[in-house]
């Protein structure tokens, strides 16, 4: 299969972990790739970065990649010229599907949630479309397979949860490690050496329950010989469900918190849906002359009115038409003009 032509919007942590896998792995070689962001970072070499998206035709496939709350900058300064792009891929927690398709007129759309052990291929991607056909499904799946497990989910509802376990799993798992590191220090290991016996035992571990046929409740049977101190240690754990409830409220706060971000990312779009309605009359009654320093200059005397209590609605609407329709990339925040890039 040819390496496919792939643009990232945006490549912090995540978005670089995925693709230094993809280029080590050979399933997207760096000269395909390009990349808008703040500023250039430390990526393979080939890979193309720039503050713009490049001329010529689209590429195979997108993947948003930047902050969550960035969305609307995003759709308002690409989303034109990301018109008809085959498939758009999604790693923004709590956006939901229907949210980026009122913003991107683009072919199939599919969100993607990976976590960050797919930096070395260990990770796990979760995958949602109900505009995706078999093909594009195909295409997503072949992309993010030397990332790790691939599963896909069939409920966007349960994407959250999906997004809480897997996405979020590492962190939960982290703490656990520095729990159980914290305990063997306190009770009198030295803090470095607990620590690396408390990492080893969970790598261990996690491999071995990786490799088994049996449920981890199993495994952990199986240590645990009756009397034992093993097993006196599980009833601590186990009495009352304890640990079972610590982390079923873990992930539901997490649910919890994805579900927030889906609304305001919904309320978000019906928002820019009714402000772009009136582009052109709002641009011909009150865009100045110079479309930069005079929309810097009449944008901060609205802010600074604001602030002194004498601006309406309708001018904070004025302003937001500037932001997403007009011909500079700047838009003002309070009275602060900030660049719209990922």
């Amino acid at each position: 299969m040819s390496s496919p032509r792939l643009w990232l919007v945006g490549c912090g942590n995540m978005g670089g972990a995925m693709l230094r896998q993809w280029v080590a792995s050979g399933v997207v070689a760096p000269d395909r790739i390009d990349i808008v962001n703040r500023g250039d970072r430390d990526f393979p070499g080939g890979v193309r970065q720039a503050r713009d998206l490049p001329d010529g035709d689209l590429p195979d496939m997108v993947m948003l990649a930047m902050k969550p709350q960035q969305i609307d900058d995003i759709a308002a300064r690409y989303g034109e010229r990301l018109a008809g792009v085959p498939v758009l891929i999604s790693i923004l927690a709590g956006v939901e599907e229907a949210a980026l398709a009122k913003r991107f007129r683009t072919g199939a759309i599919v969100r993607a949630m990976p976590n960050l052990p797919v930096g070395i291929g260990k990770g796990v991607v979760g995958l949602y479309s109900e505009s995706a056909d078999a093909a594009a499904r195909d295409q997503v799946a072949a992309l993010m397979t030397p990332l790790g497990l691939v599963e896909w989910i069939d409920d966007d509802a349960l994407f959250n949860v999906l997004t809480a376990v897997a996405g979020s799993g590492p962190a939960f798992l982290y703490r656990f490690i520095d729990a159980l590191a914290a305990a063997g220090a306190t009770l009198g290991l030295p803090a470095d050496q607990a620590e690396r016996l408390a990492v080893a035992t969970v790598q261990g571990s996690a491999l071995l329950a990786a490799a088994a046929d049996v449920s981890p409740a199993i495994l952990a049977d199986r240590v645990a010989s009756p009397g034992g101190s093993t097993r006196e240690g599980l009833n601590i754990l186990d009495r009352e469900d304890a640990l079972k409830t610590l982390l079923v409220e873990t992930i539901r706060a997490s649910v919890r918190r994805n579900a927030e971000m889906a609304a305001a990312a919904r309320q978000s779009a019906v928002g820019l849906g009714r402000i772009t309605l009136f582009p052109f009359v709002l641009s011909l009654s009150h865009r100045p002359s110079s479309p930069r320093t005079g929309t810097r200059r009449t944008a901060l005397r609205q802010a600074q009115g604001e602030r002194q209590g004498g601006s309406s609605s309708r001018n904070r609407t004025k302003r937001l038409s500037w932001c997403r329709n007009g011909a500079n990339s700047d838009c003002l925040e309070g009275a602060a003009m900030v660049p719209l890039y990922p």
